[in-house]
């Protein structure tokens, strides 16, 4: 019994493993795509930047060029006389800032942040196995004896039972009164006659030899 507890408790422990290595393998990746979007919204914006600069370069030096040609950066200088250097031009205004230059490379990694927060608590986990079956109780004692039911109805008559086997001869009757004589040369001899009821009736019969 104690081994199936400790087999169910391990089996608890081996799904809630699994299930936070689950959620932490979805977390690790969906914060992989976090970066990935991250980066490639940065690199979006850094290239879009980067031809916004140019574009403002390019139109700076085209301005830097027509304002010269017009004169409004600063008059020429007087040609001098032959063989003598003609005087300088009158300084022009300060030029515009220039442009901000290209984007540095990325920094180092940061240290890693803060344990996150418990994650909720799993679902519950598969029921045990049934534990084995316990020892049989010790026999009650005995109730006290229930009241006599009512006389059953009488049942109905069975069939006659076979004969049962023939008794041992009764005891010798009386001897009876004496028969008449036989008239030589007949004899006496005893028969066994049977009557209507088929009962046979022992008698002395007279035969001539």
């Amino acid at each position: 019994m104690e081994r199936g507890t400790e087999l169910a408790q391990e089996e608890a422990h081996q799904q809630r493993r699994r299930f936070l290595w689950t959620w932490l393998a979805i977390a690790l990746l969906a914060t992989f795509a976090g970066f990935g979007v991250v980066l490639g919204l940065h690199n979006a914006r850094g290239l879009a930047d980067d031809a916004k600069d140019r574009a403002a370069k390019v139109q700076t030096q085209s301005d830097d060029i027509l304002s010269y040609l017009k004169g409004d950066t600063g008059l020429p200088g007087v040609p001098g006389a032959d063989g003598v250097n003609g005087t300088p031009g009158a300084g022009g205004p300060q030029g515009p800032p220039g442009d901000p230059g290209p984007q540095g490379d990325p920094g180092e990694k940061g240290s890693q942040g803060a344990a996150g927060a418990p994650g909720a608590e799993g679902a519950p986990g598969p029921a045990g196995f049934p534990g084995v079956v316990g020892p049989a109780g010790t026999q009650g004692i005995q109730g006290a004896k229930g009241a006599q039911g009512e006389k059953g109805a009488v049942g109905e008559k069975g069939p006659q039972g076979d004969a049962g086997p023939s008794g041992p001869p009764g005891p010798a009757g009386p001897a009876g009164p004496a028969g008449p004589q036989c008239v030589p040369p007949a004899e006496p001899r005893a028969v066994n006659l049977a009557d209507a009821d088929g009962r046979f009736i022992s008698t002395v019969l007279c035969v001539v030899p």
